[in-house]
């Protein structure tokens, strides 16, 4: 946490001095600064302190030493932590003072290539940037994932879906899909046809990191006026799939690990739920 406290106030001073005048390149630019010095401090506390290779290299693994090595990696974990949640408040930051509230699109594709520049040094995806138009405005839906260093199983990945609303002369974050994501890669994001003229689908779907071969897991979240909802959460599966959109929902084909054996499902929505409809094997 030292280590992590001058970035953090970098960053704090030069938010301070920005300007209202500035440009979405500008901001962008400067943003992808700030992101980049957060990044370098994320790949930093994954080396191993002077503390922690002195009790690396203790001739026995007593009880004290692994005590010792617990509480230094759940410290890493914490700053680690505030690292990512700093990043997601400069992507936020970025979003609310370059989307434009005023136009039906509030500029997706201009912000989805600004952050595609902000996150090229953190992201494990590129990011996506999508417009839902609900009753009161359109609804800004982003989603991206964030490198947490080598580490593996749910520390490895920070993957967030975040929705962002007119409020006035301004946009403003209104949900995330929280960390039921987090660990996984391999992240794709695909919006459905939905069931509801004034929702939107989307399905995410991914694969464990660190798994002894593709543990896939996929959601689908329904967003309404901002706020998400989970509308279907399968168990994960073993095996390496393809996820196709029809006009009622999708289709996930492939082969089950490490049987080899092939898979094709297909799935419809209705107004609420997703519902399995015909499976091939």
């Amino acid at each position: 946490m030292k280590q992590l406290l001058p970035v953090l106030a970098l960053v704090a001073s030069v938010c301070a001095g920005q300007t209202a005048d500035q440009t979405p390149e500008t901001l962008a630019s400067a943003t992808e600064s700030r992101v980049s010095a957060l990044s370098r401090q994320a790949s930093q506390l994954l080396s191993p302190s002077p503390k922690e290779q002195e009790l690396l290299a203790a001739c026995c693994a007593t009880a004290q030493v692994q005590d010792e090595l617990r509480k230094i990696g759940a410290e890493r974990l914490v700053a680690m932590d505030a690292v990512v949640s700093q990043i997601h408040a400069e992507v936020d930051r970025y979003i609310i003072r370059t989307a434009r509230p005023k136009t039906p699109d509030l500029d997706h594709r201009g912000i989805e290539s600004g952050l595609k520049q902000i996150l090229s040094s953190a992201a494990d995806m590129p990011p996506v940037a999508l417009v839902s138009k609900s009753t009161g405005g359109p609804t800004l839906i982003v989603m991206y994932s964030l490198h947490k260093g080598d580490m593996m199983g749910p520390g490895a990945t920070s993957v967030t879906l975040r929705s962002y609303r007119a409020r006035g002369d301004r946009v403003e974050l209104v949900d995330d899909t929280g960390s039921d994501m987090d660990g996984y890669g391999r992240v794709s994001v695909k919006e459905l046809r939905s069931p509801m003229h004034d929702e939107a689908w989307i399905l995410v779907s991914g694969y464990m990191t660190g798994a002894n071969g593709p543990n896939a897991r996929m959601r689908v979240y329904l967003c309404n006026s901002g706020r998400f909802r989970t509308m279907w959460m399968p168990a994960n599966v073993w095996g390496d799939f393809t996820v196709r959109l029809t006009d009622g929902g999708f289709t996930v084909e492939g082969a089950y690990y490490p049987e080899d054996k092939k898979m094709r499902e297909t799935y419809l929505l209705a107004p609420d739920g997703v519902y399995l409809v015909r499976s091939e094997n």
